[in-house]
């Protein structure tokens, strides 16, 4: 887990390009292009920026029962190995956040939220399947209706990016049936796997986001 309180340097900066498609090209050697950036001591100030997103988000606005630290919501899987997409402003504040765990270590679906794997299939174990948890963003004051806002776009394409670059071919996550619904309607392939659950007031259910070429042209036309 990341220290809140201790003074780490170097820091490295990170700017996730604004518009990273071109042709369908990015350079994926430079993990930084993508936004891209794990629990290791470089990354301190952007790791705090991201804890403190998703204590905004997570406990303050939708008023999960997660831990906090000093505005900095932290868990267990915030390892120093652990990795995350984040999209920043022009001044390094992180705008959005995911994480990413894989499926062959402990992960919250495996060790948090089992009951909800509805499938006759074993829970994934798979070095081509990670999963996604602590999608956090901004309140973006323009969107309106069901639309991904700019923000959550680039996220999303950044995210991509990330999974072609090692080699996942799915990610699995535990979300809303709004959110569902949003991923339906932009396009990107999905599955669900089992039925809806309530759970923290809302409906719940276990989705698999495929990394294939309908997924790309959905974010990146």
């Amino acid at each position: 887990m990341v220290p809140v309180n201790n003074i780490m340097q170097p820091v490295e900066t990170v700017h996730p390009a604004m518009n990273i498609h071109n042709k369908n090209y990015a350079d994926l050697s430079k993990p930084s292009a993508y936004g891209c950036i794990s629990g290791e001591r470089k990354y301190h100030d952007l790791l705090l920026s991201v804890f403190q997103l998703r204590h905004r988000v997570f406990k303050e606005r939708l008023q999960w029962d997660v831990s906090s630290i000093n505005g900095h919501e932290i868990d267990k899987f915030d390892i120093h190995d652990t990795k995350y997409i984040i999209t920043t402003d022009t001044e390094s504040n992180v705008k959005g956040c995911v994480r990413i765990l894989p499926t062959t270590s402990p992960y919250m679906l495996s060790e948090i939220f089992p009951f909800l794997w509805q499938s006759e299939s074993p829970i994934p174990c798979s070095a081509s399947i990670y999963e996604l948890s602590r999608f956090a963003f901004e309140k973006e004051q323009s969107v309106k209706g069901y639309g991904f806002s700019s923000s959550v776009i680039k996220l999303l394409r950044n995210l991509i990016l990330y999974a072609k670059d090692k080699k996942i071919e799915q990610f699995i996550f535990v979300t809303t049936t709004i959110i569902e619904r949003m991923l339906k309607i932009q396009g990107i392939s999905i599955e669900r796997i089992g039925s809806e659950i309530s759970m923290r007031n809302a409906k719940t259910v276990v989705t698999i986001m495929n990394i294939n070429s309908q997924t790309e042209k959905s974010i990146f036309g």
